[in-house]
């Protein structure tokens, strides 16, 4: 049935992207220790034993991934694969497992024909993943991006607690275009301590979003953003990850704006397990600050709850946000000056004090200016060296906004008002 829904997505032109897991197994049903050393006390992982990558009898764990990687990509026509939490694959070895994955999936790539790509989920801001071979990297083709999302969120929300602690002010997302890591570098307040490092690889190997299964899943009770922010601020959201140079990332249901939540839920047999995954959920939450039970993951409505509404039609908000975000796509797809996605295509400007984050996008034949306005209320902008159209405004009455505010025309060092929470782009 998967090999047939993949190849009709393929008739269709759509790539299909499969997520996997490779640094733990579930806590229920894997019998794989009972088989042999497929596991190593040597490391631990926050989801139980890590897999033995380096240990003594470390290669039948070795062929065991590389081989699943090598039948998805192969018999099941998947086109790339999405490695959960690679951070939590420890290996030493002078080959790194993750060398090996690539290697097979190269092998499989002059077979078929086919690009076939793998894309790491990192908790580090460390490009080893995305690195060519030649420099010492592991080759793969691209990495989220967690900070991308934090930058953004904390700012539209004013949440500042956990892991948001570092994050919560414009310097953050004007970082998280210009440099792509906020922290590359610098003093991690939640971590306590330096982390991580610069990175110059092209934009089009970092994978960005302003929603995911998990950032909305790891909530108490797994709120999307619509039901956290204005409609204005949903479109501004939007703006800044399509019209970013990196990979965007939807999150089902964004694109229309659905309300349902998506809530953390699962099915387990054993008791003693169910408590655990209880308790350890309460734990997790005291340490956003949130007091209140968070819904029971094995309850049917919990799961039920979340189930799409599909409401884009019968709503005509929905059907709004659902057309704005298809313009966005299309403008990110045909016009030249969003075309390019290595590091010289993009000039951020300085922030300077205010809640505006401007950027020049550029092509082989002119530029588009994206300004941002972060802040709820109206706020004045001083234009850079740049003269241009104004090609969208996301206050619009088109876009169900408050009404255009803007002039049309923009002229270089021009002071212009910006819309609360609206996003503008200037064609030159």
């Amino acid at each position: 049935g998967l090999k047939e829904l993949v190849n009709e997505a393929h008739r269709k032109g759509i790539a299909v992207i499969l997520d996997v897991v490779y640094n733990h197994t579930g806590p229920e049903g894997s019998v794989l220790n009972q088989y042999g050393p497929y596991f190593t006390s040597k490391y631990k992982t926050p989801w139980g034993a890590a897999g033995n990558f380096d240990d003594a009898w470390s290669f039948g764990m070795r062929q065991y991934c590389v081989q699943n990687v090598a039948m998805w990509l192969d018999e099941f026509h998947i086109d790339g694969l999405r490695v959960d939490a690679v951070h939590a694959i420890f290996d030493t070895s002078a080959k790194h497992i993750a060398r090996e994955m690539k290697e097979a999936a190269e092998v499989i790539e002059k077979k078929n024909g086919r690009k076939k790509l793998l894309l790491a989920e990192i908790d580090l801001n460390n490009p080893v993943y995305i690195n060519p071979a030649e420099q010492g990297g592991y080759g793969w083709d691209g990495q989220w991006i967690d900070e991308f999302h934090h930058a953004i969120h904390a700012v539209l929300t004013n949440e500042t607690n956990g892991y948001y602690s570092d994050f919560g002010g414009m310097e953050h997302i004007e970082r998280g275009f210009r440099d792509t890591y906020v922290y590359s570098g610098q003093y991690s307040t939640h971590r306590k301590k330096e982390f991580g490092v610069p990175v110059q690889n092209p934009y089009s190997q970092f994978v960005v979003f302003a929603q995911n299964h998990d950032q909305v899943g790891n909530r108490m009770l797994g709120e999307r953003l619509t039901v956290q922010l204005s409609p204005e601020a949903l479109k501004l959201a939007a703006a800044a990850v399509l019209l970013s140079p990196y990979i965007p990332l939807l999150f089902m249901g964004e694109e229309y704006g659905e309300k349902h939540p998506f809530c953390f839920f699962c099915d387990h047999s054993l008791s003693e397990l169910k408590e655990n995954i209880q308790q350890s959920r309460k734990e997790e939450f005291s340490y956003f600050g949130w007091q209140s039970d968070p819904p029971d993951p094995f309850a049917d409505d919990t799961f039920t709850g979340c189930r799409l509404s599909w409401n884009r039609d019968a709503d005509p908000r929905a059907a709004t946000l659902f057309r704005f975000y298809q313009h966005l796509i299309s403008l990110r797809k045909t016009h030249p000056s969003l075309q390019r996605r290595d590091r010289a295509s993009m000039t951020v400007y300085p922030v300077q004090g205010t809640s505006v984050l401007a950027f020049e996008r550029s092509g082989e034949s002119g530029s588009l200016l994206v300004v941002l306005n972060f802040d709820k209320g109206q706020q004045s902008f001083s234009s850079p060296a740049f003269n241009g159209k104004k090609i969208l405004d996301t206050s619009a009455a088109e876009w169900d906004g408050p009404g255009e505010s803007t002039v049309a025309d923009l002229r270089s060092c021009q002071d212009i008002m910006l819309p609360p929470l609206s996003a503008l782009v200037f064609e030159k």
